[in-house]
């Protein structure tokens, strides 16, 4: 998404964001397993909410990027089958999937208390 975006290929993004983790504080977590956790126990990597809008504004910061235009979430789910159509017709992937919607609007503020104990 972001490569798209720096490429000038993504000038629309929709709503919402991702809990990202820096792949570091994985492969900490991963060692920290294996030699203090306890069997049988999960544990939820998680850092912090970002808005695909600021995964942008970072980019636009660093490089000249054109400004993207952000599009609501029922206006992404009401051209959901046109862009599905039109994927399957053209015989490319879509824009965006239903389940690309559902995975931007589901509450994804984890909690890594447990983790960090």
């Amino acid at each position: 998404m972001l490569k798209d975006y720096i490429e000038g290929h993504m000038r629309f993004i929709i709503k919402g964001g991702y809990d990202f983790v820096d792949v570091r504080d994985v492969a900490l977590a991963s060692i920290n397993d294996l030699t203090k956790g306890k069997a049988g126990e999960f544990y939820i990597l998680a850092n912090r909410h970002y808005e695909i809008s600021e995964l942008f504004d970072v980019v636009r910061s660093y490089r000249k990027s054109k400004k993207y235009i952000s599009i609501p979430m029922w206006l992404c789910k009401s051209g959901l089958p046109l862009f599905e159509f039109s994927a399957k017709v053209r015989q490319t992937k879509p824009l965006y999937t239903k389940y690309a919607l559902y995975t931007l609007r589901v509450n994804d503020r984890f909690s890594n208390i447990k983790a960090i104990k």
